[in-house]
């Protein structure tokens, strides 16, 4: 009631003054002057001053209904992500299409939130295909759909989608690895050749070396393989048959001063078998002398010995063997024929011989990045298809 009292008050005050016409204030024009109440002229200030805060008001209303939505939208986001996990770490696939969607309205399709979520929810092919069909991630999505293909065996679809890279990035270094693992696959050892040349700079110096030996090895150019690297057992091996006897000879003899291993040994054995026993038997002292107390020269010695019956002499050199290094096939097979042939002891050599199936050969290959053995050297890894990873143990 107050209140009221003052404003009407107030507003015959305003009328009061007006009608008295007390103060004028005048507005000049180029043609013409206004000449009004002072008075009014401040109502009418002051109105105006009220009417741009009536005219304010909804954009503020506007602001906070904005606010109120993203908080809304980051209160949605938060409880989204408890739910993201549960489902994630439960395995529950059949939420995996609801998931996506919510995820799409909060973060917006095609976003890297929503990308993410399918890729942990969904199959990794669908994902793969979405990535693929925009021109901002296409890239993505043909690796991941060719390492699936290349997991399947499904070498038409590996080459069908290597046609779909773009001409601007077909020297990205994994593509030129799916082309190279194509033509080793289908055996096209000049065209992994080729794309080895061509990609020469993004590998180290060894394993270029290394890689360009081994296709020349399986191109049949034995002499250049070899001048690459002379120490590997499969091209030594390979080229050694190829050679005379006293150049064959030579070839070993450098590549266990490299690296003594018992394929190479045996491979030596063989070209020296046409000598007398007394050179053999120099010949492999030779060969072993700088070398003398490494495994595989413990091992060859042995075996000389075993050839040419010096039992007593053979059997010491395994047992030094055995002091230092752990028992293989090899060893075992020749501590049995020593036990049943020089001493008749046929229970102590049938010991030697459960102990053989149970150890491992040496003269496997090894795979650097599966572990994977195989009998005989090859290019690729039978079980991890791994390039050039085979070395002999």
């Amino acid at each position: 009631m107050t209140k009221f009292l003052i404003k009407l008050i107030a507003l015959a005050g305003v009328v009061y003054l007006i009608a008295r016409d007390t103060w004028r204030v005048t507005l000049n024009t180029s043609n013409y002057e206004i000449t009004i109440s002072f008075v009014l002229f401040l109502v009418a200030l002051i109105f105006l001053w009220w009417l741009l805060i009536q005219i304010k008001k909804p954009f503020s209303w506007w602001g906070q209904f904005c606010a109120w939505r993203q908080n809304k939208k980051r209160n949605q986001k938060d409880s989204f992500l408890p739910t993201l996990l549960t489902a994630v770490l439960s395995h529950q696939s059949d939420k995996a299409n609801v998931l996506v969607r919510e995820s799409e309205k909060l973060y917006g399709k095609g976003s890297k939130e929503v990308l993410l979520v399918s890729a942990l929810l969904e199959p990794q092919a669908d994902v793969f295909n979405k990535l693929n069909q925009a021109d901002q991630t296409k890239l993505a999505g043909l690796y991941g759909l060719i390492k699936e293909a290349e997991a399947k065996g499904d070498f038409e679809e590996m080459n069908a989608l290597l046609q779909q890279v773009p001409k601007t990035q077909e020297k990205t270094l994994w593509v030129q690895q799916a082309k190279m693992f194509l033509a080793l696959t289908h055996s096209d050892w000049k065209t992994a050749l080729d794309i080895l040349e061509q990609n020469k700079k993004q590998l180290s110096k060894s394993d270029y070396k290394s890689h360009k030996a081994s296709l020349l090895l399986k191109l049949g150019r034995l002499k250049e393989a070899y001048a690459l690297a002379p120490s590997h057992p499969a091209i030594v091996l390979t080229y050694a048959k190829t050679l005379p006897v006293r150049k064959a000879k030579a070839v070993l003899e450098k590549a266990w001063r490299v690296a003594p291993n018992w394929q190479i040994y045996l491979a030596y054995k063989q070209v020296i078998k046409p000598l007398p026993e007394n050179k053999r038997l120099k010949s492999v002292l030779n060969l072993t002398r700088a070398t003398r107390d490494q495994r595989y020269s413990l091992l060859a010695r042995a075996d000389m010995d075993t050839d040419l019956h010096n039992w007593a002499r053979a059997k010491e050199n395994l047992e030094i063997y055995l002091q230092s290094y752990p028992l293989t096939r090899q060893v075992a097979n020749m501590m049995a024929n020593l036990e049943r042939t020089a001493w008749r002891h046929e229970d102590i050599a049938n010991d030697w011989d459960r102990k053989a199936i149970e150890s491992e050969d040496d003269s496997l290959w090894l795979c650097r990045n599966c572990g994977h053995t195989v009998g005989e050297w090859q290019i690729l890894c039978p079980h991890c298809n791994a390039f050039d990873t085979l070395y002999n143990k």
